[in-house]
């Protein structure tokens, strides 16, 4: 892919190549800096359709549009044409019709981004704020900016991820970005949801226990338990957070200058304790204030 091609869609970390993706984070750093964001085109057309909840995704993507100057619409999938039945592919169709031009979507079935776009004449775009269990972009490259931040011998770190990797889509959106970036040391250590790893995921990655996964490791990511897409429920969750969560114990184990991340909400005593969430290992505020640079970066790039 040309980095300099138009820019169509961003609905996997894998739509831009590399180069695209650093002059992405280049940019987010000079408006977290004070740049003066560009100024959008007239009409923006930029609409927010959210069919699944979102506090720090939803309103980070507000907060951004606001930034440029940007007034979104905001389409609440419980209450449109989606609940009569209308296909994706006709909601997209209509939103290009009535003249939005970039749509925001978050949603809870895998392909909703590219279903979305197939009723559509190729004047609308599509960035993915989250969907099902597979794809995360926006917060996989505000994770990269957070440990590009504070992690001055990236790519040649450990990362330890640590909880239900099998339905996580933070997870893979973010560590195909490390992987992307030349991370070769990536230690998943699902605990309980080993046996919900399907053999292809996380290509190149070390399946461990978790205090070996957190052994010497520089980043440790701790993930939310995504109870909304378990058919059943693993067992053995009763004493999750000693037997495998991100706890004081386990931290001791990385490196002395190690990170902590999770990207939100925090099930406090689940997966995370509380010393270690607010910490100061802690980068969780961190990456939520990034994520506004990154969102607003990309809307520079989608309207202006």
């Amino acid at each position: 892919m040309n980095p300099t091609a138009p820019i169509d869609h961003l609905i996997t970390v894998e739509d831009w190549p590399p180069s695209r993706l650093e002059a992405l984070l280049s940019r987010a750093r000079a408006l977290r800096s004070g740049a003066s964001p560009r100024p959008p085109h007239t009409p923006a057309g930029l609409v927010h359709v959210f069919a699944e909840p979102s506090t720090r995704t939803r309103l980070s993507f507000e907060r951004a549009a606001g930034l440029m100057g940007v007034r979104p619409s905001h389409l609440d999938a419980a209450s449109s044409s989606l609940v009569k039945r209308e296909s994706l592919a006709d909601t997209g169709a209509t939103l290009e019709a009535i003249g939005y031009r970039l749509v925001v979507l978050r949603h809870n079935v895998s392909g909703a981004a590219r279903a979305l776009l197939a009723g559509t004449r190729g004047h609308l775009r599509v960035v993915s704020a989250g969907e099902a269990d597979r794809t995360h972009p926006t917060q996989g490259l505000l994770d990269l900016l957070t440990v590009l931040d504070h992690c001055p011998r990236f790519p040649d770190v450990s990362v330890a991820v640590f909880g239900d990797l099998a339905h996580s889509r933070v997870a893979r959106s973010t560590l195909t970005l490390f992987s992307l970036f030349g991370v070769r040391d990536i230690r998943l250590a699902p605990g309980p949801f080993l046996d919900r790893l399907e053999p292809h995921d996380y290509p190149g990655a070390q399946r461990l226990g978790s205090d070996e996964a957190a052994s010497n490791a520089d980043i440790l990511i701790a993930l939310r338990l995504q109870q909304e897409r378990w058919s059943t429920p693993p067992h053995n969750l009763d004493h999750y957070l000693e037997d495998h969560g991100l706890n004081e114990r386990r931290l001791a184990l990385a490196r002395p200058d190690a990170i902590v991340l999770h990207p939100g909400p925090l099930n406090r005593g689940v997966e995370i304790s509380d010393a270690v969430a607010d910490g100061a290992h802690s980068l969780v505020l961190q990456q939520v204030a990034n994520g506004v640079w990154i969102r607003l970066a990309l809307f520079e790039l989608f309207l202006s």
